[in-house]
C-alpha cells in the first residue's frame, strides 16, 4: 500500500490487518529512506501491528539528495547527445572490489546541451560511466568503449565524484577516443 503526505508531512495508513510492516518514502530529489535507517547499508525498522492496534510515530527525515550534472563532449568541446550515462559505486561482488551501477539508478541519456542530471544520491563517492547509444537510427556512429570520468576508457584510471547531502556538482568530460583497427 502507499500513502501521500499532508502539507504537514502527516500520513496514515488504515485498516492494515495485523502483521510485520516496512515503511519507506521517496521524493523526486531526495534520498529514499526506509523507516529507522541512517545510511543506505542499514535496514529499515520493521513497525508491527497486533489486532486493532494503532501505531503513531512512525517519523522519517527524508535528507535532500545529492545531484551529480554530468556533462559529455566530443574532442572539439561540442555537446553529446543519446549517449548513456549511468553512476556507479565501488562494492564487494564475489570477494573483489567492484565498480556497480547505483542501485536504483538507470542509465540516462544525455540531452542536446550533452548533459543529464543524476539526482536524489546518498553523499558519497560515485564514478561516472558513459556509452555510445546505438539505435536504428543512429547505427552508424562509432561505437566507443566506456568512457569514465575524467575522459579515460580505463575503470583503473577513473576518478570519483564526491558528492555531500543536498550538494550538486558537475562533472564535465571528453568521451574517450576510440582507437580504430583493420583485421
Amino acid at each position: 500500500r502507499w500513502s501521500v503526505t499532508d502539507q504537514d508531512g502527516r500520513y496514515e495508513f488504515a485498516g492494515l490487518p495485523a502483521g510485520a510492516y516496512t515503511v519507506s518514502v521517496n521524493k523526486t530529489g531526495y534520498v529514499p529512506l526506509l523507516y529507522g535507517q541512517t545510511r543506505r547499508t542499514q535496514r529499515g525498522r520493521v513497525v508491527r501491528l497486533t489486532g486493532a492496534q494503532s501505531v503513531e510515530n512512525v517519523n522519517i527525515a527524508v535528507p535532500r539528495g545529492g545531484v551529480i550534472v554530468v556533462r559529455l563532449t566530443d574532442r572539439f568541446g561540442d555537446p553529446l547527445s543519446g549517449y548513456r550515462v549511468a553512476g556507479y559505486q565501488h562494492r564487494i561482488v564475489e570477494g573483489r572490489r567492484r565498480l556497480t551501477e547505483v542501485a536504483g539508478d538507470r542509465m540516462h541519456t544525455t540531452d542536446d546541451r550533452g548533459e543529464i542530471r543524476l539526482s536524489g544520491l546518498w553523499p558519497g563517492e560515485y564514478y561516472i560511466g558513459a556509452l555510445s547509444a546505438l539505435t536504428p537510427a543512429n547505427a552508424t556512429r562509432i561505437r566507443a568503449p566506456q568512457t569514465f570520468y575524467p575522459g579515460t576508457a580505463s575503470e583503473l584510471e577513473a576518478q570519483p565524484v564526491t558528492i555531500g547531502t543536498g550538494e550538486e556538482v558537475t562533472a564535465a568530460f571528453q568521451l574517450a577516443n576510440p582507437r580504430l583497427s583493420r583485421v
